[in-house]
């Protein structure tokens, strides 16, 4: 059994009129319920997802599904969701930095030297 490797998202939100809520899957498998961040982006926090696990070798998708998007007509009366960064083993993973404006899911890859299957995730600011 190969030994545990983590990964970690910092996430933020525009909240309106309530906090963004999302999911994140691994391969299409999703690794943790329900998550609702509380970190401003606009203030220039994040919530920093830890996610354990063990994964096969070779290159995974990581999929993180923004579920309750809700708009007041204006910029500034939207709640949006921000993947500002991952890192996977301690390196800086490529593609992982996006704005979702909308409800759905968008992903990023990481490549896995070891063999590896999803164990658990913890949410911190």
């Amino acid at each position: 059994m190969a030994a545990a490797i983590s990964w970690l998202l910092h996430i933020s939100e525009d909240a309106y009129l309530g906090d963004a809520q999302y999911t994140i899957s691994v391969d299409g498998k999703q690794v943790v319920g329900v998550l609702t961040d509380h970190a401003s982006h606009a203030d220039g926090q994040s919530d920093a997802i830890t996610v354990n696990g063990d994964w096969a070798s070779g290159s995974h998708t990581v999929a993180v599904n923004f579920l309750n998007d809700a708009s007041g007509g204006t910029a500034s009366l939207d709640r949006n969701l921000y993947v500002d960064s991952a890192t996977y083993n301690g390196a800086s993973v490529a593609n992982a930095h996006f704005t979702m404006l909308s409800q759905g899911a968008q992903t990023f890859t990481f490549v896995d030297t070891a063999t590896s299957t999803p164990t658990s995730a913890s949410i911190g600011t």
